[in-house]
């Protein structure tokens, strides 16, 4: 609704429904008839995708954009967002009167005015007073609001669909940047975001801890070139999981384990975990009795990890988990 009613006229509207349900996508398909009515300068459509992430959806909508429109500009937007009349003209102006081929801009709460993002990092649940330094480059990008030249794609490639959920904004912000591109903030307007409107945080096994979790560590392997900063930066992020591991609540240490443990076998994007099974662990851990962990580690991982889904509370057996997982992750 409130791009129908932005001031600029010529909008392309792209909605990518990754619901893989079909009365979800037709449900869709009758509200945004309803919203954009009889516009004429400002069209949509509507594409049905697998549940691929916000990569994949985005990576769709973006080669439609390209491919299929022509379009010279490419907004990525995030479903649970609304803009300002203003902010499509504001980015355009911010990106052609600084020449920086990728803009962005303030990040406001849905329903109140403290702010998530003003160029740095990005505050859940937004805060107030939070100080504004003007037109400047980012030191974050946040992956729910991207305003850029479609040519930036032909250049770094499009979003790195091996995350699946979070972090993948951190990767593109490295590519934009190792491909000289230093994306520009404005503070002259802003759009409004929900916390967590596209992500289910029930207290069920918590799938979104998993993706936080693991892509915290698989990111370190496209930002951090030097082998030497890769050590510490593990053995630090290692430590903070740690931390966090000890804190948790049962479901939570379960998703901390499979993350890690995803991790250190270069498990990369979706992930369908099934039900724990004690009995099918019981079983696996008598196979592994069989091999010799000093030869092959990632048995000795294996060992450790389905020892810990079964007893997640003994952090000694978690320590030796966690350094396992780190001098495999340097050795190979």
């Amino acid at each position: 609704k409130s791009i129908v009613d932005s001031d600029y006229p010529n909008i392309d509207f792209i909605v990518v429904d990754n619901s893989e349900n079909e009365e979800e996508f037709n449900k869709l398909e009758n509200i945004l008839k309803e919203v954009f009515g009889e516009t004429i300068t400002k069209q949509y459509y509507l594409l049905k995708n697998i549940n691929n992430g916000y990569a994949g959806g985005n990576n769709l909508g973006i080669r439609y954009a390209i491919e299929n429109l022509k379009s010279e500009y490419i907004w990525l937007l995030n479903p649970d967002t609304k803009i300002e009349k203003n902010t499509p003209l504001e980015l355009l102006k911010t990106l052609e009167y600084t020449d920086v081929p990728v803009v962005t801009c303030k990040i406001k709460n849905y329903d109140d005015e403290k702010v998530q993002y003003a160029g740095d990092n990005v505050f859940l649940g937004g805060v107030e007073n939070l100080k504004d330094y003007g037109l400047r480059y980012v030191k974050f990008l946040s992956g729910a609001n991207i305003f850029m030249r479609s040519e930036v794609i032909e250049k770094v490639g499009y979003i790195n669909e091996d995350f699946f959920l979070y972090f993948e904004d951190n990767e593109f912000l490295v590519r934009l940047r190792k491909n000289g591109i230093n994306p520009i903030y404005t503070p002259f307007t802003f759009i409004r975001h929900k916390v967590g409107g596209t992500t289910d945080k029930s207290n069920k096994y918590p799938l979104w801890y998993y993706y936080e979790i693991r892509n915290r560590l698989l990111i370190l392997d496209y930002v951090v070139d030097n082998k030497y900063d890769f050590m510490d930066y593990l053995a630090s992020t290692l430590d903070e999981i740690r931390k966090s591991y000890a804190e948790s609540e049962y479901n939570k240490k379960q998703a901390i384990l499979d993350s890690i443990f995803d991790f250190s076998k270069r498990i990369k994007g979706k992930v369908n975990r099934g039900d724990f099974d004690k009995e099918e662990i019981e079983n696996r851990l008598k196979e592994l009795e069989n091999y010799i962990e000093d030869i092959v580690i990632g048995y000795d991982i294996e060992k450790r990890y389905l020892k810990l889904k079964l007893d997640p509370q003994k952090m000694d057996l978690f320590d030796g988990f966690l350094e396992l997982v780190r001098i495999k992750k340097i050795i190979f």
